[in-house]
């Protein structure tokens, strides 16, 4: 009896020290406890991203990838050099001397007059320069005569008929309907030709669309000539520092009846110089819109019907004084501006306006007929 009654003291102890063992492992297991699975995953999560950290640094540090950069980046530039100055302007830009000869580059005669001066004393130039020098719009009416202006009224009409004549402009290509809703052809010497247009089977035209010697290739040519008297007028004017460059095409537009406007806006691109601190981006959007940064004077030909009373709509509205130069008698006429600062000028047909588009904000209003007008923008 006494020796069972001294086993059972030390049968207790042992049990005793095994509870406390197996309570004690128990706290020694990993993830057991609250957040211990979750510490564990963050863990493995952060040891894999370091990872994948080095292995990207191992990558970068690489020549070939570096050589691979380098060349994706200067790549890139020439895209934005090719697409955003060389096509739309350096391609086939001219001088203003060289856009008012009377021969062009590819050895045929021209058929340009000079819409601005066309008397000795140039006036009309020097007085167009100045009154453009101060930031005012310049208007000149009856620059195309009431014969000039029927004659291209059938030859617009055949244009827009055939196919091809007419496109979308890339602003509604690209699906925004909410900028500005005209059609446009982009005039070319290549666009004047004594043979007929052709065309693919989508539509689009791969031959002239216009005869050679017609009214709109002579309006085409004097258009792009206005350069010329332009500059002689600043260089009269005291300013011999502008040289201008003129692109080898015009923009002719139509905007529809009951349906064409385009927002207000301007046409220039400011670069300020917060935009080098991009990088190779800012440098990129530095050559992307490298012709519309060097645009210098906007030079509007309305190409319609003289009569134009304003119920028809379709007016240009500016943002900027406006005056009208009458060569005879050279006077000079301002243009009231409503007290919001804004002008409004009918497009009647042979009405030629100039203005810095880079610097006038402006707008197309809402036509209520069909409106005709060729644009070429000259650059600095």
């Amino acid at each position: 009896m006494a020796a069972v009654g001294t086993f059972r003291p030390a049968a207790a102890g042992l049990g005793s020290r095994c509870r406390c063992f197996s309570a004690g492992a128990g706290s020694l297991r990993p993830g057991q406890g609250p957040g211990g699975l979750a510490n564990l995953a963050r863990a493995k999560a952060e040891a894999q991203e370091k990872g994948r950290r080095r292995r990207f640094r191992d990558v970068l540090s690489q020549p070939a990838t570096l050589g691979l950069l380098a060349v994706a980046g200067a790549g890139t530039l020439a895209i934005g050099y090719y697409d955003g100055l060389w096509l739309p302007l350096l391609k086939d830009a001219q001088t203003a001397e060289q856009a008012a000869s009377p021969v062009s580059s590819s050895g045929s005669s021209r058929s340009g007059r000079s819409l601005l001066a066309p008397s000795a004393d140039r006036w009309v130039s020097q007085s167009a320069a100045d009154r453009l020098a101060r930031g005012e719009v310049v208007v000149l009416d009856g620059v195309l005569s009431s014969k000039e202006l029927e004659q291209l009224r059938s030859e617009l009409q055949t244009l827009a008929a055939a196919p091809g004549g007419l496109q979308l402009n890339p602003k509604v290509q690209a699906g925004n309907l909410d900028i500005r809703t005209d059609r446009v052809n982009y005039l070319r010497e290549s666009s004047f030709s004594s043979s007929s247009a052709s065309s693919s089977a989508s539509g689009q035209a791969t031959g002239p669309l216009c005869s050679s010697g017609s009214t709109l290739q002579l309006v085409h040519d004097s258009l792009r000539s206005l350069a010329f008297d332009l500059q002689e007028g600043f260089a009269a004017c005291g300013d011999s520092s502008k040289k201008f460059l003129v692109p080898g095409w015009s923009q002719l537009s139509n905007y529809s009846q009951g349906s064409g406007f385009y927002i207000w806006h301007v046409d220039g691109f400011h670069f300020p110089l917060w935009y080098w601190l991009m990088g190779p981006y800012g440098l990129y959007l530095f050559l992307q819109r490298g012709a519309v940064r060097r645009r210098s004077i906007t030079a509007l030909l309305y190409l319609h019907e003289e009569e134009w009373p304003a119920s028809f709509g379709g007016a240009l509205r500016v943002r900027a004084p406006v005056v009208v130069l009458h060569s005879q008698g050279q006077k000079v006429e301002e243009i009231s501006t409503s007290p919001d600062g804004c002008s409004e000028i009918l497009p009647r047909g042979g009405r030629l306006v100039l203005f810095d588009s880079h610097t006038v904000e402006h707008e197309v209003a809402y036509t209520q007929r069909e409106r005709w007008a060729l644009t070429v923008w000259i650059h600095q």
